[in-house]
């Protein structure tokens, strides 16, 4: 009902300044549309030292043999893999030709150790969802497969709430896997996001004259922000309207960006709580959804 939606906008209005505040709080940076840093591209050649390097998110790169040169960026790892699932490369022979993780290696320990061990994952996992036609879940909580784009409102929900790491490794059960390997755990991948996002937090120092800035800026986009979580609309178009699509969690929580994404998370669960509080006071009125 028209009713509703006037309650829930004006209340969703007031509960995003308090957000907005908390958000710019704990990140001081300012809110506005630019194109994301791209992407450091880099071919190494043959014959020369191919060390691991780091971009500007301090996040190791794979270093990739492929023909004469060497991939050693994000985006051209990302390129490989999809090619060759193409054409339908066995892991194995991807392993050793194109990963240079030799069949000599044998221990767990030594394998993780590798540089290209993430690639390895990710191809395996890739592989194994083309040939079995089926979509492995990005994490499982409470016997509830997520996606990518839902694990990652979860973690901001935990992140708004300043749960500290060692208890979000709990949530996750990720220290419940024996022989001391968390990392062979389903939820390693979220495990690490919500780490990475944490430790980024901690190192933002407030600025208040940066605070206001963002706040009138972002001031302009609360009607907006409203509508989208009135209109339900889904994280991963959230995540696209903000340019954090496809951004590690490192690169996400440096974005001018985040804070508004913040933002949003908590508007959208404390919206929530008005909706059903709003249902439950008025169980005679029907919705119009």
């Amino acid at each position: 009902m028209r009713s509703l939606r006037f309650l829930l906008a004006i209340t969703a209005s007031i509960l995003f300044s308090q957000a907005l505040s908390a958000a710019a709080d704990s990140t001081a940076r300012t809110v506005s549309a630019s194109p994301n840093n791209k992407l450091e591209r880099r071919f190494l050649r043959d014959g020369e030292a191919a060390e691991p390097h780091t971009g500007e998110n301090t996040e190791e790169r794979a270093i990739i043999s492929f023909g004469r040169d060497i991939v050693s960026n994000k985006a051209g790892t990302k390129k490989l893999l999809q090619d060759l699932l193409k054409e339908n490369m066995p892991v194995r022979q991807f392993k050793e030709e194109f990963l240079n993780i030799p069949s000599t290696i044998t221990s767990f320990d030594e394998l993780v150790k590798h540089q290209n061990w993430k690639a390895l994952v990710k191809y395996q996992r890739m592989k194994f969802e083309k040939d079995h036609g089926v979509k492995l879940p990005y994490a499982i909580l409470d016997k509830k497969q997520l996606s990518k784009e839902q694990t990652q409102e979860q973690l901001l929900k935990w992140l708004l709430e300043k749960r500290p790491v060692k208890t979000v490794g709990e949530n996750l059960g990720v220290w419940s896997v024996p022989n001391s390997y968390p990392i062979l755990h389903q939820n390693w991948r979220a495990f690490k996001m919500y780490e990475k996002l944490f430790a980024e937090l901690q190192h933002i120092q407030t600025d208040p004259k940066r605070d206001a800035q963002f706040i009138r800026t972002e001031e302009k986009a609360k009607e907006k922000l409203v509508d989208l979580v009135i209109a339900k609309t889904p994280f991963k178009d959230i995540l696209q309207t903000f340019e954090l699509t496809g951004l590690s969690a490192s690169t996400m929580a440096k974005h001018q960006n985040f804070p508004a994404l913040l933002a949003f998370v908590k508007l959208k669960a404390e919206y929530k709580a008005v909706e059903k509080a709003w249902a439950a006071a008025n169980p005679h009125i029907r919705r119009n959804t």
